[in-house]
């Protein structure tokens, strides 16, 4: 019961504290016991790993068995081949290169032209607008002047009825 303190050496403990250490002490074996499940899966993988690297291993040491005599039948005439296959291709290669450096500055070039040329359009592009803006005016001022002239043709003629009624008055007289 709780109220009766059990007693180890010198010290009293009670009921509370015991149970409390019982409970840790389960927890703990159960921590343990998956420990020691984990490590007997982790035992088991590792040994299946293992098993499967020997039989990769077996493969690939087959593998260079079979290839060692292909390489040892390689001969000097087939090395200095491929040293001067590798020359030529290197000097291929900077050939390609000089000629890609070449090409972007010509690129480079016309692109600047491209540019003065853009620039020029657009200035002139600018020109014709004003341009236009100016001949839009000059319609405007032009059809102000033909109204003005047709107003001074009609005081023209009505001037000269004016003109020619006073001359038939004068005749008359």
């Amino acid at each position: 019961s709780s109220g009766i303190n059990a007693e180890y050496g010198d010290t009293l403990v009670s009921e509370e504290s015991l149970q409390k250490v019982r409970n840790e002490n389960v927890i703990l074996k159960r921590k343990v016991q998956d420990l020691s499940t984990f490590y007997s899966d982790y035992t088991v993988t590792l040994h299946k790993m293992v098993a499967l690297l020997k039989k990769q291993n077996a493969v690939l040491t087959e593998c260079n068995q079979n290839l060692l005599p292909k390489v040892e039948s390689l001969s000097l005439f087939d090395n200095e081949n491929s040293i001067n296959t590798l020359n030529s291709l290197g000097a291929e290669e900077h050939y390609l290169s000089d000629m890609i450096v070449h090409k972007q500055q010509k690129l480079h070039e016309q692109q600047l032209d491209y540019s003065t040329v853009e620039t020029s359009l657009r200035e002139g592009e600018e020109k014709l607008h004003h341009l236009s803006n100016q001949l839009e005016e000059f319609k405007q001022h032009v059809t102000h002047l033909s109204q003005e002239n047709t107003s001074l043709m009609d005081s023209n003629h009505h001037l000269t009825a004016l003109v020619k009624i006073k001359d038939d008055d004068i005749q008359v007289m």
